[in-house]
């Protein structure tokens, strides 16, 4: 289980917290949230189980109503991994990702436009390149098309390695599942073992017996 000093966990083994404390993506999530007007930090509730062997965390980030933009109402993401200490940054990247996405308008001008969006079919992913890396653009700047460029890179890679620990977390539940069958088996060839030994043992003692009447 995760570190206690951050949260609160209740009767049902929920863990709450801002996560603020980690001062990564949660904590950059929330200054891009401040940015716009928002007053009170996203709430993090996950809780840590075991699924056929594996360590899984089932993490929520809730976000609430803007109070300064009356139609931007609360939402919120989830994801599934390991721990809760995972969990938090995992779904705060998520969330950061869906916000820009949200309101495409908004993030063009805030120094946010740098952050690459996670879907590439779409029209907000094209201009979002276009403006950081088209140096026909009257507001081109080389350090920050780097910077996307950069971001960008490292998104890739990140969801690479994302895609590889959810095979190898599937061929792990897969080998606990074959290992657990063997086991199933091993145990019935026991018993039956055990059966047919019992039996043997009888049959002897019946003989015996007969053969002491006879």
């Amino acid at each position: 289980m995760a570190d206690l000093t951050h949260m609160v966990v209740d009767t049902e083994g929920w863990a709450h917290s801002n996560a603020l404390h980690t001062g990564h993506f949660p904590l950059l999530l929330w200054e891009m949230l401040m940015a716009f007007g928002y007053t009170e930090p996203p709430q993090y509730t996950g809780r840590e189980s075991s699924l056929l062997g594996t360590a899984r965390c089932h993490m929520i980030v809730k976000i609430p109503p803007c109070p300064s933009r009356l139609d931007w109402e609360s939402w919120q993401s989830t994801v599934f991994d390991r721990k809760v200490a995972d969990s938090w940054e995992i779904v705060a990247r998520k969330a950061i990702e869906e916000f820009t996405e949200k309101h495409p308008a908004e993030i063009v001008d805030t120094p946010y436009s740098v952050i690459p969006l996670k879907d590439e079919t779409t029209q907000a992913w094209t201009e979002r390149v276009n403006r950081n890396l088209n140096y026909m653009m009257p507001d081109y700047n080389a350090r920050t098309a780097l910077s996307f460029r950069y971001s960008t890179a490292l998104a890739h890679m990140y969801e690479q390695l994302r895609e590889e620990n959810v095979e190898c977390r599937s061929h792990a539940r897969e080998a606990h599942i074959r290992q657990k069958n063997m086991n199933d088996t091993t145990d019935r060839i026991r018993a039956l073992k055990a059966k047919s030994h019992a039996r043997k043992l009888r049959i002897q003692e019946l003989t015996a017996e007969l053969a002491n009447r006879t």
